[in-house]
């Protein structure tokens, strides 16, 4: 393998050469580790480079992510999601599909009908009103937050407190990493550390975690502490299952997101150029041009060039001068469909459709716009199921304290007292009268259940039944006439029209 010019070899930061400085050891350690593990192009220094010397050495996930790319990258997402609109929209657009205002609703399944009820009811409390440690949020608002960071930075971890009525601490990304800044060579409990994790089989032991959120990636081990993993749940979606830290969702759109501001940034200084600077005047004669042209056009007394031209001024142009006007067709007739296109790309990978990303389907007919939201709605659907596994572990721990403390009777709920599903919030109707009638088609040939489609609704059919029956009863109640169906007028046989309907 040929050895990189010094212009392609990665730059040493400070606490690089501080620490191979003062332990040549350690300092070795970190530069191959900085040299031979930096696996993602946007966390290098020349990030046009192509040069992927160096990353094609096998091993597992853990070996190809590095706590520099992770600091790296984790930071650059963060600086795009505060300052760059493309980036933000994008994680909105996932947390408001797949978390949406709603939330998801527990719907426990044990063997005891009343104890799910109450369980139910409990749960719904205690998530709504003191999940969040601080008490500064409600539920599925901080969760919100907690899926933002979760997409944002590559991973959230939230600790689970059984004290008292319980609730969860989150602490983010960037507090879970090796002290000193170590690759490797650190352990806890005789059990490596890898990107501030310790497992043993596969399973996560130890956590070490910062004090406070850090200012780089090289913390003291006086100022962090290792934390048992059991009551701390990592919410994180890896690409390969031997990679025990999450990498933001924007990590390989990096360079396109830039691109695309810097084109948008750099058409904008264009225009307004163009836009200030329309006339020029065209001398034959340039000898002498500028020395005559600051005598003309500075101001009287002080000396300031003039900027501005009055309404009915006259200006007086020498012989053989002319005004001609710049044309100002800024952006040109491509820049749109080339900066849409680009728009297109950073989509495809998180499986937003264009139309979603800048939120117009203006260009798309009724058909098109609605294959592009299905699709989009797979990926959500998948989001969804995977949130679903960190929300069952919440449930978990808590529904296991509640338990040890006797709130219900497990006899009771039978062999598995955490059976549960989750109630998804579905997506509005592009067309609610086409849908309203495949439903009734499906339930009436019995290819669909009214239970199937109301959970692509995001409803939940048990609880469509208890609203309508309690409707019912207020209705008879009052003596409110009741009609469980819509009979059509008949048709009169002559012509074909409906009949007019007789008074009752």
């Amino acid at each position: 393998m040929g050895k990189r010019s010094d212009e392609e070899q990665p730059r040493d930061p400070f606490v690089d050469r501080c620490v191979a400085y003062f332990f040549p050891g350690w300092g070795l350690k970190r530069a191959q580790a900085r040299f031979g593990l930096a696996s993602y192009d946007a966390a290098q220094k020349k990030r046009g480079s192509k040069d992927r010397s160096g990353k094609q050495n096998g091993g597992s996930g853990d070996d190809h992510i590095d706590h520099y790319d992770l600091w790296t990258l984790r930071e650059t997402a963060r600086d795009l999601d505060r300052n760059n609109g493309l980036a933000m929209a994008i994680v909105d657009r996932i947390m408001e599909n797949v978390i949406s205002s709603t939330g998801f609703e527990l719907r426990p399944k044990t063997e005891h009908e009343d104890s799910n009820k109450k369980i139910k009811e409990d749960f719904s409390y205690w998530f709504t009103h003191e999940l969040d440690a601080c008490r500064e949020f409600s539920g599925w608002s901080y969760m919100r937050n907690v899926f933002r960071s979760y997409k944002r930075d590559g991973d959230y971890f939230l600790q689970f407190r059984p004290q008292g009525n319980c609730s969860v601490m989150g602490f983010e990304a960037d507090r879970v990493l090796n002290p000193d800044g170590q690759h490797n060579g650190v352990s806890i409990g005789g059990l490596d550390l890898i990107n501030g994790i310790a497992k043993k089989d596969g399973v996560k032991k130890y956590l070490w975690v910062a004090d406070k959120a850090p200012t780089s990636s090289f913390v003291p081990v006086s100022q962090g502490k290792a934390i048992r993993a059991d009551q701390v749940i990592q919410i994180y979606s890896p690409r390969r299952t031997t990679q025990g830290r999450g990498v933001p969702i924007c990590a390989p759109l990096i360079r396109e997101i830039d691109d695309i501001d810097d084109l948008l940034a750099w058409e904008r200084q264009a225009a307004k150029l163009a836009a200030s600077q329309n006339m020029v005047v065209k001398t034959e004669n340039p000898v002498g041009a500028s020395e005559w042209m600051r005598s003309i056009y500075q101001d009287r007394g002080n000396g300031v060039a003039l900027e501005e031209l009055d309404p009915l001024q006259l200006n007086y142009l020498r012989v053989g001068e002319e005004i001609q006007s710049i044309q100002s067709n800024r952006p040109n007739n491509t820049f749109e469909s080339f900066i849409l296109l680009l728009n297109r790309y950073v989509g495809i990978p998180l499986g937003l459709p264009l139309e979603l990303v800048l939120l117009d389907f203006s260009n798309v007919n009724f058909a098109s716009s609605r294959q592009l939201l299905n699709q989009a709605q797979r990926r959500f659907e998948i989001e969804q199921d995977d949130f679903a596994w960190f929300m069952f572990k919440i449930y978990q721990l808590w529904l296991t304290v509640r338990l040890e403390r006797g709130f219900y009777d497990r006899d009771k709920l039978g062999p598995n007292p955490f059976n549960h599903v989750w109630g998804f919030p579905g997506w509005p109707s592009p067309n609610p009268l086409q849908d309203a009638q495949a439903c009734a088609l499906a339930i009436q040939y019995a290819f669909g259940s009214r239970t199937e489609w109301n959970r692509k609704r995001g409803v939940s059919q048990d609880q469509i039944e208890q609203e309508l029956e309690k409707e019912t009863g207020q209705l008879v109640e009052r003596a409110i006439p009741i009609s469980d169906k819509i009979n059509p007028l008949p048709r009169s046989k002559d012509n074909n029209k409906p009949k007019t309907q007789e008074a009752a």
